[in-house]
């Protein structure tokens, strides 16, 4: 209803004058993990549209929260699934859809939720982490298509930025992730940014090219599976070198071929046992 309403003044005043918004941020602490996950779409759409009132109870008062704050709070200290993956999708939402509070420093913003999407258990929030740095790259690249080419001056700061919010270490070590729809999100978020920088592939003399020796070493010991080991310092001409050097049409080609091998790997399928440990109870049954 807010999402086809929330432009009526009439319907805007009723609604604030509910109790509506300050339910939906208790609603974002019921016990069960669907309800806090619907409580957090609420906030997105409420959010959105200007909405969501400061909280009026005593124990708000002290330590008021933005919206924002509220949904990385969920993200990063939800025990479950569901609500993660809900703020993921609000955050995305926020980032294409120039929310405020996210316009005024995306930079910011997208370094702390990829910071919290990259490090999840859970499969769904690190591929809904790709969707939004790939959202990021749009607004900085634009859209892909026929003439898809940056030109090299936004290229040169889209990279530059890239690399402040970690982007590409968090794409790179997806490539690797043992579950299939993240390396497959990552692959296409890859060759999306190559196609933005086939421009200036041959701008680099012979001879003259970056240093990419860390930079490989870290993604062979990552494909062996030392996941823990940092990318290190980046260099956009390093991380064009090397994706220009990865051959990421054929990694493609074999993650389309590939069924559940990868998806239910036995690492795969201890990471979404250790999402789950110790958060339901006797009788519950978490659907995912």
């Amino acid at each position: 209803m807010t999402r086809h309403r929330g432009g009526q003044a009439g319907f805007r005043q009723a609604l604030l004058a509910s109790e509506v918004p300050e339910l939906t941020r208790q609603l974002l602490q019921d016990p069960e993990s669907y309800v806090r996950a619907s409580a957090v779409a609420a906030v997105g759409q409420l959010s959105s549209w200007g909405l969501l009132a400061a909280p009026s109870s005593p124990e708000h008062a002290a330590t008021p929260q933005t919206p924002l704050e509220e949904l990385l709070l969920v993200l990063t200290t939800d025990s479950e699934g569901f609500p993660r993956r809900a703020v993921m999708r609000v955050f995305t939402e926020w980032l294409r859809d120039g929310y405020a509070d996210v316009a005024e420093d995306p930079e910011r913003f997208v370094a702390r939720v990829l910071q919290a999407a990259s490090g999840d258990l859970d499969w769904e929030v690190r591929v809904q982490g790709l969707e939004l740095a790939l959202a990021f790259l749009e607004q900085l690249l634009g859209p892909c298509g026929p003439s898809a080419a940056a030109p090299p001056g936004a290229l040169a700061q889209a990279l530059q930025a890239l690399c402040r919010v970690q982007l590409f270490e968090f794409a790179f070590r997806s490539l690797f992730d043992c579950d299939r729809p993240v390396a497959q999100k990552s692959c296409d978020l890859l060759l999306f940014l190559r196609a933005k920088a086939t421009p200036s592939s041959n701008s680099q003399e012979a001879g003259d090219g970056p240093d990419v020796t860390s930079v490989e070493a870290a993604l062979r010991r990552w494909q062996a599976g030392e996941q823990g080991q940092p990318l290190g310092g980046l260099a956009p001409e390093a991380v064009l070198a090397v994706l220009r050097s990865m051959d990421l049409e054929a990694l493609q080609d074999t993650l389309a071929e590939s069924s559940d091998h990868v998806e239910r790997s036995p690492q795969s399928l201890l990471q979404d046992m250790l999402a789950t440990v110790g958060v339901l109870g006797d009788n519950e049954a978490d659907c995912y």
